[in-house]
């Protein structure tokens, strides 16, 4: 990413233009220059504007430099729910839990969160 277009967009968002940030950085994409940075950029602001159709797209784009990755299984997680994508969100669930093979506190505490992730996903397919 060019130094220039790193402090313009670092400015934007200091100063709360998560809007100006997000278009910077979909354009530093489209012309090629994606980086793991620029996605986790993109992923928190998709989160913090409630955008989950961008959150997605930066998680998935994660996903293939980073794929056991607890935060990206989590915010793919998310993304699907907002989406109410319930059985893609329930395979993802599945897939991280039977494939992680770390023993982290974070990674322990998304797969709890994920026990009751999938709770919610039966309640909504109504299985329960």
């Amino acid at each position: 990413m060019a130094s220039a277009n790193l402090d313009r967009i670092k400015e934007m968002l200091d100063e709360g233009n998560l809007q100006g940030a997000r278009l910077e950085l979909l354009n530093l994409v489209d012309q090629g220059q994606e980086t793991e940075g620029i996605w986790l950029l993109l992923a928190g602001i998709g989160m913090r504007t409630g955008d989950a159709v961008l959150s997605l797209r930066a998680y998935r784009s994660l996903e293939r430099t980073r794929p056991l990755d607890p935060y990206v299984a989590s915010g793919i997680v998310e993304s699907l729910m907002r989406l109410e994508q319930y059985e893609e969100a329930r395979d993802v669930i599945e897939v991280f839990a039977r494939t992680t093979r770390s023993q982290s506190d974070f990674t322990r505490a998304v797969l709890d969160h994920n026990q009751e992730v999938l709770e919610i996903i039966e309640e909504k397919l109504g299985r329960r």
